[in-house]
C-alpha cells in the first residue's frame, strides 16, 4: 500500500470508529459488533505503526474511552486509567509476553487472565488496609439496566 492510499485507509478507518464509538458509549446504539469494530481498530493501529506519520491526536488508537455522555458524575483518579490491548491469538499473547519480559529481563512472572467484560469499570481505594472509596463507571446503558 503507498502512502496516499495509507493515509486515506486511516482517514476512513478513524471517522467509522468515532462514529461507531460515539454511537456505542454517547448513543447507547451498536450499529456493528464489538469484534468487528476491534478488527477495524486493530487494523488502523498496523496501519498507522506502518505509517506513523499519519498518527494524530484525535485517532481512536492514542484515546482510552470516549467522550463522556455526562451521566456520570466526573470523578478524579489517583493514577491515570490505561486500555488493555486486545488479544486476538496466541501469538499475540505470546508478543506481549516477549515485550514484557524485555521490560523486567530474568523475573518469574504470573498472569491471570479473564475474558473482557466491556463497558464497566470498578476502582477501589484503600487507606491503612480500610476501603474509602468505591467508584463505578459503567456505560449508559448499563445504568439504564
Amino acid at each position: 500500500m503507498n502512502k496516499q492510499d495509507a493515509k486515506q485507509r486511516i482517514e476512513k478507518l478513524k471517522d467509522w470508529l468515532k462514529k461507531w464509538n460515539y454511537n456505542y458509549f454517547i448513543l447507547n446504539k451498536s450499529d456493528i459488533s464489538e469484534g468487528a469494530r476491534d478488527k477495524i481498530k486493530k487494523e488502523l493501529t498496523e496501519l498507522e505503526e506502518q505509517f506513523p506519520e499519519f498518527i494524530t491526536p484525535d485517532s481512536p488508537t492514542q484515546r482510552v474511552g470516549s467522550a463522556l455522555s455526562g451521566k456520570f458524575a466526573k470523578i478524579k483518579h489517583i493514577t491515570p486509567k490505561q486500555s488493555l490491548s486486545d488479544c486476538f491469538s496466541e501469538q499475540e499473547l505470546i508478543d506481549w509476553e516477549e515485550r514484557i519480559m524485555k521490560l523486567v529481563p530474568g523475573e518469574k512472572l504470573d498472569y491471570i487472565t479473564e475474558l473482557k467484560i466491556d463497558g464497566l469499570n470498578l476502582s477501589l481505594v484503600y487507606e491503612k488496609g480500610k476501603l474509602l472509596k468505591q467508584l463505578q463507571e459503567a456505560m449508559v446503558f448499563m445504568a439504564k439496566m
